[in-house]
């Protein structure tokens, strides 16, 4: 420990970070700390944490703004990829560990004794309290919260926990409704309005935030093994997936809709397990990328008590044809398609069928478009 001479933190101000700064310093052998914090959207006053790093030994803190490349090279390639672990967590950690790491040098967090205990003995300021034990990791994406009382999955999330999202029961009585437009997948303008990646994140928070959209609470499986409770608030990141999930389903045809549904599974994987910059990660937004080219077009979703549900969608790229789709005169096709259609669908069925009742036929001899008549069953 004591070769060890400089040590680049990825910082926060918050509780384990604070405390992780005196700590180095004391078991690395009095070694150099730099503490970094990178800018995804946490909120924070930067230069209190600027303050508070120096106060409690950091020989410099170094801030960076990343909230536009979060949202752009981060959030806005996981929708793309419908990217959903476990079918609802939306990921906003897991995308926000690998930007930071890219953008710095050393990471070194460790913990040894109780946080609360150690920073009261070292002098550290922090904001949690023995009443109010929740960690929480916020971002653009999402806010999320762990410990305290959701460590027993039988306790229900306390209503004053929450912070961008109202409760669904005091939501608004009225629903609202926004339009939001995509280019080749990408989230371009919310009711008319072009909006940065930033700004569109930013304003859909506040929008669906107040309509309770976006909460979620999860008991989730950990890459190491275990199962772990959160509950996140992603109300911009709920509302985008919805309306891009649609979008998808009107220009994408079946085979290729079908298949970026099990890229989406494994992508989400990837992202949750840390993979980020891995080879197939990396491949697999190759994929995505083709297809986001059609996915361009409008969907509009109606907000209300906690739901946000597309009740409208159109694409200059939408294979959906009304003359196709009616169920009254002036079909595109003629019904007398069908038979043929039918018979040839159902052909590997009723061959199959002959096969498992061990009847030895002639295949070419039946009469595939008749019911085939199968044995009586043996008497015992």
């Amino acid at each position: 420990m004591s070769s060890v001479k400089k040590v680049v933190l990825a910082y926060s101000g918050g509780l384990d970070t604070s405390i992780i700064i005196p700590w180095l310093k004391e078991n690395y052998g009095g070694a150099e700390v730099v503490a970094f914090c990178g800018d995804v959207g946490q909120g924070d006053d930067y230069e209190a944490v600027k303050a508070k790093a120096l106060k409690t030994g950091a020989s410099k803190c170094i801030v960076r703004d990343l909230r536009e490349e979060f949202v752009r090279d981060y959030c806005y390639k996981a929708l793309a990829a419908g990217a959903v672990y476990e079918d609802r967590y939306l990921l906003g950690t897991a995308l926000a560990r690998p930007l930071l790491a890219y953008h710095q040098a050393q990471v070194a967090l460790e913990e040894r004794e109780d946080a609360l205990d150690y920073a009261a003995k070292h002098g550290v300021p922090v904001e949690q309290s023995r009443k109010d034990l929740f960690s929480r990791d916020g971002n653009l994406w999402h806010l999320s919260h762990e410990g305290g009382n959701l460590e027993d999955v039988w306790d229900a999330p306390q209503k004053g926990m929450f912070k961008l999202t109202v409760d669904p029961l005091d939501a608004p009585d009225q629903p609202q409704l926004v339009t939001l437009a995509f280019e080749q997948g990408v989230p371009v303008s919310l009711d008319g309005k072009r909006l940065g990646p930033v700004e569109m994140v930013e304003t859909l928070n506040r929008v669906a935030g107040a309509h309770g959209v976006g909460r979620l609470d999860l008991v989730e499986n950990r890459l190491v093994g275990i199962k772990s409770r959160g509950v996140y608030e992603t109300p911009a990141g709920t509302v985008l997936h919805i309306a891009h999930r649609e979008l998808e389903r009107l220009v994408l045809d079946r085979d290729t809709l079908h298949y970026k549904q099990s890229v989406s599974v494994r992508y989400a994987q990837l992202v949750y397990d840390g993979l980020w910059f891995s080879t197939l990660r990396e491949a697999l937004a190759a994929f995505v990328d083709e297809t986001e080219k059609e996915v361009t077009g409008e969907v509009r979703l109606r907000l209300y008590k906690g739901t946000a549900e597309a009740v409208g969608r159109r694409s200059p790229r939408s294979l959906y044809r009304q003359d196709l789709a009616t169920f009254g005169e002036g079909m595109a096709y003629d019904h007398k398609d069908a038979e043929g259609f039918i018979r040839l669908f159902g052909l590997p069925e009723r061959v199959r069928a002959l096969t498992r009742d061990r009847v030895t036929v002639d295949v070419k001899a039946v009469e595939i478009t008749k019911p085939i008549a199968h044995p009586a069953p043996a008497k015992k």
